[in-house]
C-alpha cells in the first residue's frame, strides 16, 4: 500500500497496488469484525480505508455499499 501513495494519482502503478490491497482490506475487516465487533474504532477505520481504496480504483458504488454494511 505504501507504494501506491508515492505514485501520482493517475499512475497505473498506483491503481495496480490499490487493486492488490483491496482484498486484503476485506479480509482485515472480516477479522476485526469477528474479533472486536462491527462498531469498534479499528474496524471502522479499516472500513473507511477500504471505501477510500474502492473510490480510488473507480468503484464508487462498491464504496457506498461498503460504508452501509
Amino acid at each position: 500500500m505504501t507504494q501506491a501513495h508515492h505514485a501520482k494519482p493517475t499512475s497505473p502503478v498506483r491503481k495496480k497496488k490499490l487493486e492488490e490491497c483491496e482484498p486484503l482490506y476485506r479480509e482485515a475487516i472480516a477479522g476485526f469484525t469477528n474479533l472486536c465487533g462491527k462498531y469498534h474504532p479499528t474496524t471502522n477505520s479499516y472500513v473507511n480505508e477500504h471505501a477510500r481504496v474502492l473510490l480510488d480504483i473507480g468503484k464508487p458504488a462498491d464504496a457506498e455499499h461498503c460504508m452501509k454494511e
